[in-house]
């Protein structure tokens, strides 16, 4: 008779435990979110905790959003650096079904939007990020013979490959190859900053902010963006 007690104390004890992590992840989730609220004050960006759905859809032209299910965006940051719209917020979504194992993808995008980006349509990740998927892009991945160390480090692909090449010039070349674990996408106006799987914790923002505004500065028509961030007051000092 010992042995069914023993059973549902194992039961007990593993539900006790699933509820705990439960518990423990919705209250670092809302610390997280005060603590971007902070952060987002200190740039002086607007913030908004909320998740918003539109957003996700209005960015389902990029390789990223097309990415698994149920996809989610927020703790949304916003402000603008002259003519350049910045917004920065948690992303998620979920690969696998009810039957099948399921895992959840969070990253931290930083999206821009300007009238001085004019890009094809292209995606740029390491090699080996989503091996196997095929995505807007199927499984083509746009060689750089000049540039080998390039193309050995990154997948790059695009609607129309001349137009990809095009703007990959020898300082964007130079630029990713000296920062090997870049993800990056444009579309016309529009350019989003990622990592792949990972949040960056509070703290990591302002670093993460500039590298974006470094990629970005690959392709902006020049115009003084550094000069212009002063407008919203982004202090990327720390």
């Amino acid at each position: 008779m010992k042995d069914p007690w023993i059973f549902w104390l194992l039961f007990v004890a593993v539900g006790l435990v699933m509820i705990g992590a439960e518990v423990a992840g919705r209250r670092a989730e809302r610390q997280r979110t005060e603590q971007l609220r902070a952060v987002a004050s200190r740039l002086g960006l607007d913030f908004s905790p909320e998740s918003l759905p539109q957003l996700v859809e209005r960015l389902a032209h990029f390789q990223l959003f097309l990415q698994g299910h149920s996809g989610k965006a927020w703790n949304i940051m916003d402000g603008l650096a002259g003519d350049v719209k910045v917004r920065l917020f948690d992303h998620s979504y979920m690969v696998g079904s009810d039957d099948q194992l399921v895992h959840t993808w969070r990253q931290t995008v930083l999206l821009f939007e300007s009238a001085r980006l004019q890009l094809p349509a292209f995606s740029l990740r390491p090699e080996g990020a989503w091996d196997g998927v095929a995505g807007l892009f199927g499984q083509q991945d746009i060689e750089l013979e000049a540039s080998p160390e390039f193309s050995r480090a990154y997948v790059l692909q695009g609607l129309d490959e001349d137009q990809v090449r095009a703007i990959f010039s020898e300082p964007a070349v130079a630029y990713c190859t000296r920062h090997p674990d870049l993800c990056f996408e444009g579309w016309g106006q529009q350019l989003v900053y990622y990592h792949k799987g990972r949040r960056m914790k509070p703290t990591e923002i302002p670093g993460f902010f500039q590298e974006g505004l470094d990629v970005l500065d690959l392709w902006i028509q020049k115009e003084g963006v550094a000069e212009n961030l002063e407008l919203i007051g982004l202090d990327l000092g720390g």
